[in-house]
């Protein structure tokens, strides 16, 4: 990623538009969700990671509102960055709360497939893909992620926002540390 970052054009000194930089945001889909297929990925290149966050819930209860006139939900785990509760109550999103830790500290599988499997539609899981304002200091790894949670986030048809502050590195910091 960091190399793409660098290949852009320092001289270049011209905002980019909302689509951001494609190379950058293909680096970022592809590292993230260990994907090259982005024909279903949205982004939007935004203002500091508030302003990501608030983009993705207004982008996200606007479209439930007046496009499909359902009421939007998100789905937060209850000790995570308290913006996200405050960013969804602005948007007069129902907030699902989900204890991501179970009694022995690790990642609660069970709570968060409960929690998909049980959403109303048009409903938003928020993950983070680091641990920039996870105070548990538990993530996910990206095994658990894509084999126990996405083919449940398919089936019932969710968007996901995936907190990346900071990059997200966590993934490679981890590897790496190793």
């Amino acid at each position: 990623i960091s190399t793409l970052v660098l290949a852009y054009n320092p001289e270049d000194h011209g905002y980019l538009t909302m689509d951001g930089y494609k190379p950058y945001i293909e680096a970022v889909v592809d590292f993230v969700l260990d994907t090259k297929n982005i024909s279903t990925i949205a982004w939007v290149c935004t203002v500091g990671g508030t302003g990501a966050v608030s983009s993705g819930f207004n982008m996200h209860a606007r479209v439930a509102k007046q496009c499909v006139k359902a009421d939007p939900s998100v789905i937060i785990w209850s000790s995570s960055w308290w913006n996200y509760k405050a960013l969804a109550q602005r948007e007069w999103m129902n907030i699902q709360e989900v204890n991501h830790l179970n009694p022995e500290n690790n990642i609660d599988m069970n709570a968060y497939k409960d929690a998909i499997m049980n959403v109303s539609p048009w409903t938003m899981l928020v993950v983070q893909a680091g641990d920039s304002h996870n105070t548990t200091g538990r993530n996910f790894d990206r095994q658990q992620f894509i084999d126990e949670l996405i083919p449940l986030i398919n089936q019932k048809n969710i968007h996901v926002l995936i907190d990346c502050a900071y990059l997200g590195l966590w993934w490679t910091y981890n590897d790496e540390r190793a």
